[in-house]
């Protein structure tokens, strides 16, 4: 007959350690109230015996003759677990160890005794005078035995004092509290595993936690970012204060607090593994090491030398009202290859009190770095404007502190930024010295492409992901862009530079009408223009020159074919998605995008394929990277040409339209990507069918009224304009009035739907 082993509690925390047990091949004995015993029906014999009932526990073990006995996660079962194993005689910490690791005051005494640093500390039963004598605030107040920060209360003020102790001692199973000196300083937690006295070191987590006044974990993560050096000391100090406590045989977790001074003081120290996935989880993941195979090799008086196979990170984030940034990891996790697992436990988001308030979590492992969130991230946006809006919206609910750069005026950003500076986008050399002294994460914008200089400076001066100024100049330049275009063999249309009126008609005649002109340094359509013959190129040059703040343009071959679009991006080289979308164009003096769809074009064979191929050749002409692309293409011929990209998002709803075809919000993407954080996947079966469009009026007027069409498929329309505002008829994208976005089940039903309800609707009535 196989070994059998007792563990005491049956809920949650001790899951992990139920199915280590039946791995292992070992008849499984569970002793737990009914009332969320999850493991009941895991484990191959269950006790609905309170784990407090060390006396009936004992003689229901002898009855199973088991061959260990063990608990995780769970301080209330340590003192059962010991009692047991002293009795029967197997493997564990004797009764008076654990009853002292277990009791927050006879831990405090043992501690001073062996000169191990702890704080200041008074204790006070049910019915004693609360004597703080000798004492200053701020003080913690705490249960004398209990775990999860239950009842742990930071006292700033002394009349916090005995409500704060009335509480801690209606928590106590003791009915004991703890009053005691407030340690500022960094939090970590130490896993240590024990065998006849010999304690090997096993992993040091650096905790996150809700601060005063109850001190709830936030976030844990292996290995602590703390010197070799100092976490050598640390393990030493466990080690010392294990002996002192007299604990001999299992896990222990100690927690601690370290000083801006160095003082390391050990808080406390319990007779079992780490909860919160702790040693169940996170251990095994950094370490490479079975922490749970341990605990039972130990019990069982069999332990093989504990053995690191690997060094990784590791960790999990909770999800509660102090950290709802958290929920969209939960909700996408399949999207993070980082996060190994996830649940969502409540809708709820409570404000913590204790670790029980808790609506979810994830954990996640890697091999290079922490996985973080946007959570505490520093950004700076160039520009308020509508444009950014959405940016920034994003990024004040990811939890960062958001900085914006602009003009004064009168931009809907600022009013959402953490902080608004006055000042010129353009002028790099204030940007930097600001991104400096305020520590930015990442710099970005979108739908723009003369912010990408001053990025590319900033990304430069601080060594930021985001492209060079090299390459931001290139890709904001669109005669540098054809001529890196031409030199990387790009497919794209025949060009020539043009200085004037009379050079531009010379080369139109050499490449062929009809030819399109652009500005260089314009974005949005705006300066370009399709020119049909000489009459009407010499007319556009003169309109377009007062646009462009550089002496020459670009004149090229206007290819006939179905134009389209796509949005990618590339980090650290690689590409890590490309869109294909398709285009709603009003044309005017040249075609300006209105809108968008997708997925589209797939009706052509091989068109992703050449889509990304071009694009990888762009990357390496433009050397642009870590950032989004906005890639404009024109199918000719059964072969993809590209007119131009932008590095960075599109504009006209394109990050909507991402965001709904995905089904993921795509600004908290390119928010991570200017972090240098690690990216979602964004390989999915296929695309959602979704369309954006932005409204316009094709007559100058003051606006009468507003109106919105009501629509099953419409998921946001806004529209800009007030009543009494006059508006301009459309010419370029500045003078859109609203934006509109679509899904649906099909494609074609979105189309349809755009073109009999959408495409003709009378957003604004002017006056007449």
């Amino acid at each position: 007959m196989g070994k059998s082993i007792a563990i005491i509690g049956a809920s949650y925390l001790q899951q992990p350690l139920v199915l280590k047990a039946r791995e292992m091949g070992l008849r499984t004995i569970c002793f737990a109230w009914a009332e969320g015993a999850v493991c009941k029906d895991l484990c191959d014999v269950f006790y609905p015996v309170s784990i407090t009932e060390k006396e009936e526990i004992l003689r229901l073990c002898r009855q199973e003759h088991i061959d260990g006995i063990c608990t995780i996660a769970s301080d209330v079962a340590a003192p059962t677990v010991a009692y047991v194993a002293e009795q029967m005689g197997l493997t564990g910490n004797s009764y008076k160890a654990a009853v002292c690791a277990h009791n927050k005051h006879l831990m405090r005494e043992a501690f001073v005794t062996a000169g191990v640093d702890c704080p200041q500390y008074k204790v006070i039963a049910q019915g004693d005078t609360i004597d703080t004598s000798g004492m200053d605030l701020p003080l913690i107040v705490k249960p004398s035995d209990r775990s999860g920060s239950l009842a742990v209360t930071k006292i700033t003020e002394w009349a916090q004092l005995e409500p704060a102790v009335n509480e801690a001692l209606s928590a106590s199973l003791e009915h004991q509290a703890l009053v005691e000196e407030f340690i500022e300083g960094r939090e970590i937690s130490v896993e240590m595993l024990s065998c006849r006295g010999t304690h090997y070191a096993l992993q040091i987590t650096d905790k996150v936690t809700t601060g005063a006044p109850h001190f709830v974990e936030l976030a844990h993560h292996q290995p602590s970012s703390l010197s070799t050096e100092t976490q050598q000391r640390i393990f030493d100090i466990t080690r010392h204060a294990l002996d002192a406590l007299g604990l001999t045989n299992g896990a222990a977790h100690a927690e601690y607090k370290i000083t801006d001074s160095g003082r390391v003081v050990v808080m406390e120290i319990g007779g079992r593994m780490g909860g919160d996935f702790i040693g169940s989880t996170l251990v095994p993941l950094s370490t490479g090491y079975d922490f749970l195979r341990g605990v039972i090799e130990v019990a069982l008086g069999q332990l093989i030398v504990p053995v690191k196979t690997k060094t990784h990170h590791s960790g999990v984030y909770f999800l509660s009202g102090q950290t709802p940034e958290v929920l969209p990891y939960i909700q996408q996790a399949e999207r993070y290859p980082n996060i190994v697992e996830s649940e969502l436990t409540s809708n709820e988001l409570r404000q913590l009190t204790c670790s029980a308030d808790r609506s979810g979590y994830f954990i996640y492992t890697d091999p290079h770095s922490r996985f973080e969130t946007l959570a505490g991230k520093t950004v700076m946006i160039l520009g308020g404007g509508r444009y950014q809006l959405p940016l920034i919206k994003a990024a004040r609910e990811a939890g960062c502190r958001v900085l914006v750069m602009g003009w004064p005026g009168n931009f809907p950003g600022y009013a959402l930024a953490s902080k608004w500076y006055n000042v010129d986008i353009m002028d790099a050399e204030t940007i930097i010295r600001i991104a400096r002294d305020e520590h930015i994460d990442g710099i970005v914008g979108c739908g723009s492409d003369f912010i990408l200089p001053t990025i590319g400076h900033v990304v430069d001066a601080l060594g930021m992901a985001g492209s060079s100024y090299h390459s931001s100049v290139i890709a904001s330049d669109k005669l540098l862009m054809k001529q890196a275009f031409a030199q990387a063999d790009v497919r794209t249309a025949a060009f020539a530079l043009v200085e004037t009126q009379e050079q531009a008609l010379i080369e139109a005649e050499r490449i062929g009408y009809p030819v399109v002109l652009k500005i260089v340094d314009g974005s949005g359509s705006k300066g370009v223009v399709i020119c049909q013959d000489s009459d009407s190129l010499a007319q556009a040059y003169t309109d377009v020159l007062p646009l462009t703040h550089h002496p020459y343009m670009v004149l090229e071959q206007f290819i006939d074919g179905v134009e389209f679009g796509a949005q990618a991006y590339v980090q650290n080289g690689e590409l890590k998605f490309c869109m294909i979308h398709g285009d709603l164009i009003y044309h005017g003096q040249s075609g300006v995008p209105v809108g968008h769809y997708a997925p589209a074009m797939t009706e052509y064979k091989g068109l992703q394929a050449d889509a990304e191929e071009q694009l990888r050749r762009c990357i390496q002409a433009l050397q642009i990277d870590n950032c989004a692309i906005n890639a404009d293409f024109i199918l000719h011929d059964d072969q993809v040409y590209v007119l131009e990209i932008g590095a960075r998002a599109g504009a006209t709803c394109l990050p909507e339209l991402v965001s709904q075809c995905y089904d993921i919000d795509y600004y908290h993407y390119l928010l991570r990507g200017a972090c240098g954080l690690s990216l979602p996947s964004m390989k999915i079966p296929t695309l959602h069918p979704a369309l954006v469009f932005t409204p316009y009026s094709t007559k100058t007027g003051r606006v009468v009224s507003v109106q919105q069409p009501d629509l099953p498929e419409i998921v946001d329309c806004q529209l800009y304009p007030e009543v009494g505002e006059e508006i301009h008829a459309f010419r370029t994208a500045y003078d859109r009035i609203g934006h509109l976005v679509m899904r649906a089940d099909s494609m074609d039903r979105l189309l349809d739907v755009y073109h009999r309800e959408i495409e003709n609707f009378p957003f604004v009535i002017l006056q007449s």
